[in-house]
């Protein structure tokens, strides 16, 4: 049985000063290379937990509150889409490699134009 893959969230710019973008990423060992995925959500820093490598969680209705917990919610869609389609993979007992990720991503996340000749 392959092994289950882990996943994380970080920071494109953990430093940085204003807003940044929160990347997806998975280690692929069996090609020695690391999969990056651009969620298109951003986040302060200071908003981020570093420890946990997710929004901080802050109680309440307030904006902040709100506005962190969709984050939250929208980030968490890429880390279940990952293991949605690593247990598919193992279902047909294959490995599913970082191109084949990337274009599951990019068909599930990825606004696409429909080319369509209809009036």
């Amino acid at each position: 049985m392959k092994n289950k893959r882990s996943s994380t969230f970080n920071l494109k710019h953990p430093k940085a000063g204003k807003k940044t973008t929160i990347n997806f990423s998975a280690y692929f060992r069996n090609e020695s290379r690391k999969f990056v995925y651009s969620t298109g959500e951003t986040i302060h820093p200071s908003d981020w937990d570093f420890y946990r490598c997710e929004p901080k969680f802050v109680k309440g209705n307030s904006e902040k509150a709100i506005k962190l917990n969709e984050v939250h919610k929208q980030i968490k869609r890429y880390s279940t889409h990952f293991q949605e389609v690593v247990s598919m993979y193992q279902r047909i007992n294959e490995d599913v490699d970082i191109e084949t990720m990337r274009n599951e991503f990019n068909n599930k996340f990825k606004k696409t134009k429909s080319r369509s000749n209809d009036f």
